[in-house]
C-alpha cells in the first residue's frame, strides 16, 4: 500500500493488506489508511511485483563521472573561469 496525502506529494509506503483482488484492497485499504490521515491517491502493488536491488548491487549506485560541477561551490570557479577567459578575449579592445 503507498499513499499520497497531498496532490504533489510523493506516495509513500503505509502497510500491507491482504486480500483477494486489486479492488478489494483498495477498499480495505482506504478503510485502514485513510480515516485518519489525509489522502487523495492510494496505489496497490502485489508483493510479488516489486523488483528490488540486493545489498551486494551498492556500486551500481555510484556515480561513473565526477560530477562536483552539480555542487555550489563550482559555481564559484566556474564564474571565474567564465569571466576570466571573458577579460583575456576582450583585452585587445579594451588597448
Amino acid at each position: 500500500m503507498f499513499l499520497q496525502a497531498r496532490t504533489r506529494d510523493p506516495h509513500i509506503h503505509v502497510g500491507d493488506v491482504h486480500a483477494p483482488d486489486a479492488e478489494m484492497a483498495l477498499l480495505v485499504a482506504k478503510e485502514n489508511y485513510t480515516r485518519r490521515d489525509p489522502c487523495v491517491n492510494l496505489w496497490v502493488v502485489r508483493a510479488g511485483e516489486i523488483h528490488a536491488t540486493t545489498e551486494d548491487a551498492a556500486e551500481m549506485f555510484a556515480p561513473a563521472t565526477d560530477k562536483s560541477y552539480r555542487f555550489g561551490g563550482s559555481y564559484r570557479k566556474q564564474q571565474q573561469i567564465y569571466h576570466s577567459g571573458w577579460r583575456l578575449s576582450h583585452r585587445d579592445e579594451d588597448q
